[in-house]
């Protein structure tokens, strides 16, 4: 069939060439002399050793019988580098370069049968005028049977697909994540092309002009890719020739892809805050609502709430390593997440309260949107309220109490709790307790606080906790050193420690009376039975510091305890008698109680010069007196103890 079409085509050609030639005979061709051209964009596929100029000339010149062929030039990339462009004749050129010196010269190819099928920027030469030439790939059907091949029966195998000739117009499918979906597009093609056919049993590539030198045009499938030593790029948005292969018959269309996606546009508002809260997803819904100008922006609330980007930047620290290092400031999700600098990745908690924080959004490319760069702003969020509870409590002396049994937050979230605890112990002396932060007690806060501390007092945080302070001088240091303790906030924030809460501490300390400056301050709970005051601040950055009171007893056992004297000898010498020599001693058990301050004495007799003794202090003079040991205060309740006790003179 094909081998009648070609002879059929050949006789034509000749016919014609002989009618020509006897027209050539009688007739000279004349053209106006003051004719213009009239230019307008065109389409043609170049036959091989074709005239270009004349081709172009009877393209694209709407009066080629007036003023017959013209010289064109072309835009052209050349052989060496896409981004040398030059205008040069359709017949190609060579440039040699201005330099004397220089032994280079570019050269730029002819406009010719072997360039890809695509759009053309061409001009008359000698003016500036750019118009579009539209190279068609040449059809299958006017491929000739070379000489050497041999005649072929004609057989009743029917001809190639064949199309009308009209440019085929697809939108491009596009995946969730915009990638082109490749499957969708080939059998958007083929129903298009060939609406009776078998999609899975016909093959659709695409001419492509690969990515590098000497931009050799191949057929090559919708995705692209490496083609012996050559990269060929996907299919995209424009005009394309399309070949499409089924039971190896060829049929060749023109197709034009276009993205019809959005374009997404964010606009940001100005002067936007909005309330912390630990809920991400709560905390994202707030932006989006309210940082978002949407009566301006593309994306609906529906596609920006599963796709928008937003970020903020901020430092971020290494996770899992001692540096403590903090990175420069990057950009993280407000979510929370990760950033890289060089091999270092970086870590950062999600948005927290601060005031106009550097913010960005963006939107990636999806099935419904061409995406868009992120578009900067500022956003403060402000600290949340939270409310503390107390509740009241009571524990044996000794007993540990934790802090989630009777301070509890709303809402809940991870929080520093000071504590105060004033009050008077069972022997009726007062008392303050200042219990810090667990976290703030930790060897990795201890490691950043105590070189700060004992820069202020002259020792270390250690040191302090251990040898106590008074109340007076822990107000003092809480008051004047605030900035210095705001100087590690940093480090403390990423470690789980937050400070500001000292201001809250230093009211609290201020509220008791000052006959308390005098009082030693002991760091931790209270291990001494009495009644107290307790204070409790909730400190987090996020958060304005919420304070709470209740009252916790501690009591004292009442059973388990006893008094032994530590001599049972009941007369001595005035010259032998020590500090201790008449003491006795709490017992828990077969031990010695831990705290000994509840044992007390009370001695009443007469002395050898019948003196009316009675005191709570051991005698010294000769005489005889009744002992009495007995319990006040303390964290033991025990029965009193007595004896007689004599005294000789020496």
């Amino acid at each position: 069939m094909t081998t009648h079409k070609n002879t059929t085509r050949i006789l034509a050609v000749l016919l014609a060439v002989l009618l020509l030639g006897q027209l050539a005979a009688f007739q000279i061709p004349a053209f106006a002399a003051d004719a213009v051209p009239d230019v307008h964009n065109g389409a043609a596929y170049i036959p091989d050793d074709a005239d270009v100029n004349d081709l172009l000339s009877q393209t694209l010149l709407s009066n080629y019988n007036d003023v017959g062929r013209q010289e064109w030039e072309y835009k052209a990339a050349s052989a060496l580098s896409d981004s040398a462009v030059k205008w040069v004749p359709v017949t190609g050129t060579t440039v040699r370069s201005d330099s004397v010196l220089s032994l280079f010269s570019t050269s730029y190819p002819a406009l010719d049968s072997q360039s890809p099928a695509q759009d053309y920027a061409v001009r008359l030469k000698g003016t500036t005028e750019v118009y579009t030439f539209t190279k068609l790939a040449q059809p299958a059907a006017d491929t000739e049977t070379p000489d050497d091949t041999p005649a072929q029966t004609p057989d009743d195998t029917p001809d190639a697909p064949e199309t009308s000739g009209e440019t085929i117009a697809l939108n491009i499918p596009y995946t969730a994540d915009g990638a082109i979906d490749f499957a969708a597009l080939r059998a958007a093609i083929v129903a298009a092309a060939l609406p009776d056919a078998d999609a899975a049993s016909v093959t659709v590539t695409y001419q492509a002009q690969a990515n590098a030198w000497p931009y050799k045009t191949k057929w090559v499938s919708l995705e692209g890719g490496r083609v012996g030593i050559y990269e060929y790029p996907a299919i995209d948005a424009g005009t394309h020739q399309v070949k499409l292969t089924t039971n190896g018959t060829d049929a060749i269309v023109t197709v034009t892809l276009t993205d019809a996606r959005k374009d997404a546009q964010i606009v940001l508002k100005e002067g936007v805050s909005v309330t912390y809260t630990k809920d991400v997803a709560a905390m994202r819904t707030q932006i989006l609502d309210k940082l978002i100008d949407w009566s301006q922006t593309t994306v609906s609330k529906e596609d920006a709430a599963k796709s928008m980007v937003i970020e903020y930047k901020t430092k971020g620290y290494l996770p899992n390593t001692s540096t403590n290092e903090l990175s420069p400031e990057l950009w993280f999700p407000i979510e929370g997440g990760s950033a890289n600098v060089g091999l270092l990745t970086y870590t950062a908690s999600s948005i927290g309260a601060g005031e106009n924080q550097q913010v960005r959004a963006s939107f990636p490319a999806t099935a419904d949107y061409r995406g868009c760069d992120a578009i900067e702003g500022t956003l403060t969020v402000d600290k949340a309220n939270v409310r503390v509870k107390v509740q009241a409590a009571a524990i044996s002396a000794g007993e540990t109490l934790t802090t989630q049994q009777y301070v509890t937050t709303n809402p809940e979230d991870t929080f520093s709790i000071f504590k105060v605890y004033s009050g008077v112990t069972s022997g009726l002396s007062g008392i303050v307790y200042v219990q810090l932060p667990e976290s703030m007690v930790s060897k990795e806060a201890l490691e950043v606080l105590n070189p700060i501390v004992k820069r202020i007092l002259g020792k270390t945080l250690t040191e302090a906790l251990q040898d106590g302070t008074t109340v007076g001088e822990l107000r003092a240091f809480l008051k004047d050193n605030q900035k210095l303790l705001d100087g590690a906030a940093d480090f403390l924030k990423l470690i789980g420690v937050d400070i500001t809460a000292f201001t809250k501490l230093v009211d609290t300390l201020n509220s008791l009376p000052s006959v308390f400056d005098s009082t030693r301050v002991a760091f931790g709970s209270p291990n001494r039975a009495g009644m107290y005051l307790v204070t409790a601040i909730a400190s987090n950055p996020n958060y304005n510091p919420g304070v709470g009171t209740g009252v916790l007893i501690v009591k004292m056992h009442t059973s388990g305890a006893s008094l032994s004297w530590n001599n049972s000898e009941t007369t001595y010498a005035a010259s032998a008698l020590k500090a201790d020599t008449l003491n006795a001693t709490l017992m828990r058990g077969d031990s010695a109680a831990d705290n000994q301050d509840g044992v007390h004495y009370c001695y009443v007799g007469f002395t050898a010069a019948h003196k009316l003794y009675v005191s709570s202090k051991a005698p010294t003079e000769a005489g005889t007196y009744r002992q009495t040991a007995y319990i006040f205060g303390g964290n033991d309740m025990a029965k009193s103890i007595s004896r007689t006790v004599t005294i000789t003179a020496d």
